[in-house]
């Protein structure tokens, strides 16, 4: 669970419970919670977690970031937070955009995962030697972030 600070007045509390969509649900004016997420962001502040996601990411913690790549490299999964992150990297930039560096990075050596690159090319190796494939237009948001961090240009 990722829990955010509170301060807000009572027109937005009211609204909130009031707009509830079938991704959110508010249990109280100072809890809301995100369904689709792999966590469970808790809202307590002006901006829900669906007005403000790049709020949310900077909730998450080292281990929990980690998780998200090993979804997406493991079971190819690509959940929510990578594309507000992917958002995030294409306008003001990331709070502790490091930590997914370091995130990737642990996870890719904890699955074995292997980074070549020479001759102009690369490839990511899982440990049995299988070549991992990503689509040239990066349409995945996951991809998009893998990318951004393994060659950082234009950042």
């Amino acid at each position: 669970m990722v829990v955010r600070g509170s301060g807000i007045s009572c027109g937005v509390a009211k609204e909130r419970m009031d707009n509830q969509s079938e991704n959110q649900y508010c249990l109280d004016w100072f809890m809301c919670f995100r369904k689709e997420s792999k966590y469970c962001y808790v809202s307590l502040d002006t901006d829900s977690a669906q007005e403000n996601p790049v709020a949310c990411l900077s909730g998450l913690q080292l281990q929990q970031k980690e998780t998200l790549w090993r979804l997406f490299l493991e079971k190819h999964l690509v959940p929510p937070e990578f594309e507000w992150l992917r958002d995030a990297l294409l306008q003001d930039g990331v709070q502790n955009w490091i930590e997914w560096h370091l995130a990737l990075y642990r996870t890719l050596e904890q699955l074995g995962i292997r980074f070549l690159c020479s001759g102009g090319q690369f490839e990511l190796m899982d440990s049995a030697g299988k070549r991992f494939y990503f689509s040239v237009d990066h349409t995945n948001t996951a991809e998009h972030v893998l990318m951004k961090i393994l060659f950082p240009l234009n950042q």
